[in-house]
C-alpha cells in the first residue's frame, strides 16, 4: 500500500508561513479521496479539499479553492 506524501521542503515552508502569517492564513490542499500521508507536524490542520473529476485539468478542480481563498483574504485584509 504506497501513499504519497507531501515533500519535506511544502511541509517546511507551510510551516515558514504559518509561523509568519499565523495559521489563519495559510492553507493547503488536498484531493478528496486521494489517500496521502499527511506529517505529524501537520496534525490538528485541516486541509481544504477539493474533488477532481477524471480527465479534468487540475485548474479546473482547484478553481473554487481559490476562489474562497481570494474573499478569505479580502475579508482578513493586511496585517
Amino acid at each position: 500500500n504506497e501513499r504519497g506524501c507531501p515533500r519535506d521542503n511544502v511541509v517546511f515552508e507551510l510551516g515558514l508561513f504559518s509561523g509568519k502569517l499565523s495559521s489563519e492564513r495559510v492553507y493547503f490542499a488536498k484531493e478528496l479521496g486521494l489517500d496521502i500521508k499527511i506529517p505529524s507536524d501537520l496534525a490538528g490542520v485541516t486541509p481544504i479539499q477539493y474533488k477532481r473529476k477524471p480527465g479534468e485539468d487540475l485548474s479546473v478542480s482547484v478553481q473554487p479553492i481559490c476562489n474562497r481563498l481570494v474573499q478569505r483574504a479580502k475579508d482578513l485584509g493586511t496585517k
